[in-house]
């Protein structure tokens, strides 16, 4: 079955960027990389860096991850903000002093993947805000692999894949099965993509060239 239709790809709403851009290595740790990027990665810049986001949180290594780093966002996307935890009333005290009174305040305490979690939600301007904060590394957690995966897999299916990302997104799916269902994985979409990490670029690609002629037939899209 043909996974990816020419609606998919001819009639999505796209930012165009320099795809050099898109498929430039990053230090993710430096959110700088934005200032360069879609009008909604500069604007994630300038509120980071207008409400000191990063600055508050530099005791927990705060690394953005989510849509906005890879270019799948929508209008109505988020800004997801990962950290590094094990006191978490700690980590809470200074985002209540700075943002305790911001629209749509909460914070939720619980468990992620057996360990304690804390997700922390709120708005600056236009732009709803997640912390997120677990205890492990930063680069241990789901959000921040499933991000790097699918910046690889972005990075060799190209423009089309991307536009595909978006639209499914656009249609209410999750970036995640929104994947899943471009790969054709079965399973649970968020584990299915963690299965992913070991492979190389070779054995991505050829995954991409059984699931569509968009991809691995020209280096020109990328």
């Amino acid at each position: 079955m043909r996974l990816f239709s020419k609606k998919i790809f001819q009639n999505c709403h796209y930012i165009a960027v320099s795809q050099s851009f898109l498929n430039a290595e990053k230090n993710w740790f430096d959110p700088s990389y934005l200032q360069r990027g879609t009008p909604q990665q500069v604007s994630a810049y300038a509120v980071l860096m207008r409400f000191q986001l990063l600055a508050h949180l530099s005791a927990f290594r705060p690394v953005l991850a989510g849509t906005i780093p890879i270019g799948v966002d929508l209008p109505q996307s988020d800004l997801d903000l990962l950290c590094e935890v094990y006191d978490f009333p700690a980590f809470q005290s200074p985002i209540r002093e700075h943002f305790g009174d911001f629209a749509g305040f909460r914070i939720w305490e619980g468990w992620q993947q057996r360990l304690p979690s804390c997700l922390i939600s709120f708005q600056l301007d236009t732009w709803p805000i997640e912390i997120f904060g677990q205890a492990r590394p930063v680069e241990e957690q789901y959000a921040f692999r499933h991000m790097l995966v699918e910046n690889r897999l972005l990075q060799l299916g190209g423009d089309s894949m991307r536009r595909g990302i978006r639209l499914l997104k656009s249609q209410g799916h999750k970036t995640e099965p929104a994947f899943a269902q471009l790969l054709g994985l079965e399973g649970d979409p968020y584990e299915a993509l963690l299965l992913m990490e070991e492979w190389s670029d070779e054995q991505m690609e050829a995954h991409l060239k059984r699931n569509s002629g968009h991809f691995g037939t020209s280096r020109n899209d990328r």
